[in-house]
């Protein structure tokens, strides 16, 4: 397991999450917070199921220190065990379901998990890796009706917040962590791109991926509006980008050019998007080139490492010249740089 902890920086905002989480709720109300598989929650629906889960999770003696590990698709329950978990003090453990038996069997061991929850279309392969215990992710949906309520834990900087595992180049899962202090930095990054709390983001990437995390999560801390697929279709992401009126969305580039290349694309009404985000693989510059033409919108593709660490961002509208590079490291906030004095770009990663 590998344990990213940054530098600590003067006058630096660490960001409660579990208590953001209800201040959102208290204060947006009926305001949509999560639309997932045709169910919507309001703010203060979804405020109350993290605090009900939060209490369930509390009552089973899981808190600061504790992991808690998640296999399964996108769903509200699974969000909600995420937002609780992390409401608890614990850190959460979102398991890819891509992966093979044995290859979850070494994550689940290696992280320490004390319980294991599944969707149940993944149930018989949670039975056979051997966590202390296994519990259906249906759990949830009953805490939320029928636990008391917990107060969030106070976080500090160094607290866990996530255990991810990725095989990078050498074929074996490792465990990289990100403790609160670096989900909390992520927020800065992404709010530069005009996310706002009257966004709605589309996120079709699975809740194991770091990718995912980094649109999720900002959009619920600034009380925005989730729109979470249980997976990708491109029919269901056009359609519901249209009847939410979408202002920002985080694609893979694989996403990117199966959505140009689909007949329905054109005749989309896209108008509302602000912004999207291109993550985890190289975008050519020619394929930035049709979405900046075809789809209304800015678009930043951010290039880094799941460890964390430097990473760079490429503000198509404002460097159509450099649609070649991975952009530039972000500038520290009060402290941007006029854009006279030059403009410094990394060179595009091949392959």
């Amino acid at each position: 397991m590998h344990i990213f902890t940054p530098p600590p920086v003067q006058d630096e905002t660490l960001i409660q999450f579990g208590q953001v989480i209800q201040a959102n709720a208290a204060q947006m109300g009926d305001k949509p917070a999560l639309i997932c598989n045709g169910e919507v929650l309001s703010w203060s629906q979804l405020g109350n199921r993290v605090a009900r889960t939060t209490g369930a999770l509390r009552e089973r003696g899981i808190g600061r220190g504790d992991f808690v590990a998640a296999l399964g698709e996108n769903s509200v329950s699974h969000l909600v065990l995420i937002l609780a978990t992390l409401a608890a003090g614990a850190c959460i453990v979102p398991l890819p379901f891509s992966a093979t038996e044995d290859a979850l069997r070494h994550m689940l061991q290696d992280s320490g998990a004390r319980v294991l929850f599944s969707t149940s279309a993944y149930a018989d392969t949670a039975a056979r890796l051997g966590a202390p215990e296994v519990l259906d992710m249906s759990v949830v949906d009953d805490w939320s009706r029928n636990v008391t309520p917990a107060d969030p834990v106070e976080i500090h900087a160094n607290d866990l917040f996530n255990l991810i595992y990725s095989s990078g180049t050498t074929g074996t899962p490792k465990g990289i962590v990100h403790d609160h202090r670096f989900r909390s930095r992520q927020l800065a990054r992404i709010t530069r791109f005009g996310l706002t709390p009257d966004s709605r983001m589309v996120m079709s990437t699975p809740l194991y991926s770091n990718t995912t995390m980094f649109g999720v999560l900002p959009t619920l801390i600034l009380g925005a509006t989730l729109i979470l697929m249980p997976k990708f279709d491109i029919t269901t992401f056009l359609s519901l980008s249209q009847t939410w009126k979408a202002t920002h969305a985080v694609l893979v580039p694989v996403q990117y050019m199966r959505l140009l290349r689909a007949p329905e694309f054109a005749s989309a009404d896209l108008t509302s998007y602000r912004c999207k985000f291109s993550a985890s693989a190289p975008l050519p510059g020619s394929l930035i080139a049709q979405i900046m033409e075809r789809w209304p919108g800015n678009l930043i593709e951010v290039y880094g490492m799941t460890e964390g660490g430097v990473s760079t961002a490429l503000n198509c509208a404002e460097f159509p010249d450099k649609w070649d590079t991975v952009g530039r490291p972000p500038r520290r906030l009060g402290r941007a740089r006029d854009r006279r004095s030059g403009q410094r770009t990394a060179p595009r990663r091949n392959g």
